[in-house]
């Protein structure tokens, strides 16, 4: 609850005051929902909406159903956000199509300007990094775009989630906005989905693998850049294989699913650069 009582005052004390709150109760027990109901009597901009335990992709779903404002942000509620989240980000999508912050405690940085999409998916070096691709909460985005195409988050899927919600965006973007302020404030739970064994992990892996390769690949890589992105997937392999090697109690699906890892065609492609290299 104090986690939980920090992020909802975070947004209550925000510089830029005409937002609404949507607090998604996803099955929690009645402690937790008279907390809530407590801010939606002080406050008229606060609501709670309530699901059955079903998972965060469904509560941001049935978040994005109920928003009003022509603007979203995520924000988990065990993370808490800069007094000037809001204006910030609300400054800087004016004109473009997402706008994102730094997080802060996790040091992940980003570079300020305004790119277009040509810049953004040829510079791996500068946007392929995890506050850029592959979290939700440090952006804001245009609801027209979710609306008019019917972007919601994949209800299969229990990690990397946020990821491939975000590639979908992408398809609609053509300019973004970048403020290197460290706005967001992520604080790690060890009891977090990610830190929990998933026999399903490389499923959902090598999708995103596949997605993001392919979104920096969408015009000609300068060769630095692409021996950026070859670093990048060599990180990727690696982290896959470990995961099963470390994790998996049930070995023989571990080796099973090692073959299917050392089988993708971008781990080939991968060994192939390492041969060429070698051989030169």
């Amino acid at each position: 609850k104090l986690r939980m009582r920090k992020c909802i005052e975070s947004i209550i004390g925000q510089s830029f005051q005409n937002w609404e709150l949507l607090l998604v109760d996803d099955g929690n027990d009645a402690d937790y929902i008279a907390f809530a109901a407590e801010y939606t009597q002080k406050d008229g901009r606060i609501q709670v909406l309530h699901q059955e335990h079903s998972g965060v992709s469904f509560a941001r779903n049935n978040g994005l159903k109920a928003a009003k404002g022509n603007y979203i942000c995520f924000i988990d509620s065990d993370d808490f956000v800069d007094g000037t989240y809001l204006q910030r980000l609300y400054e800087a999508i004016q004109g473009c199509d997402l706008a994102i912050c730094a997080v802060a405690e996790q040091f992940y940085p980003t570079f300020e300007g305004w790119v277009d999409k040509h810049i953004f998916w040829s510079r791996p070096t500068h946007y392929n990094g995890l506050q850029y691709i592959n979290f939700c909460h440090n952006k804001l985005y245009k609801k027209e775009i979710i609306a008019n195409n019917n972007l919601t988050f994949d209800v299969g899927v229990k990690l990397g989630e946020d990821a491939l919600f975000l590639d979908k965006y992408f398809d609609y973007c053509q300019s973004i906005r970048c403020v290197p302020e460290f706005l967001y404030h992520y604080v790690p739970d060890a009891a977090s989905a990610v830190h929990r064994f998933r026999p399903e992990f490389w499923q959902w892996e090598k999708v995103l693998i596949e997605k993001q390769w392919a979104r920096f690949h969408t015009y000609n890589l300068r060769e630095w850049q692409e021996q950026a992105m070859l670093s990048w997937l060599y990180r990727k392999f690696k982290y896959a294989l470990y995961y099963y090697l470390e994790k998996d109690t049930d070995k023989k699906h571990a080796k099973e699913i090692i073959k299917d890892i050392r089988n993708h065609p971008l781990f080939n492609e991968l060994k192939r650069c390492s041969l060429k290299k070698t051989n030169n």
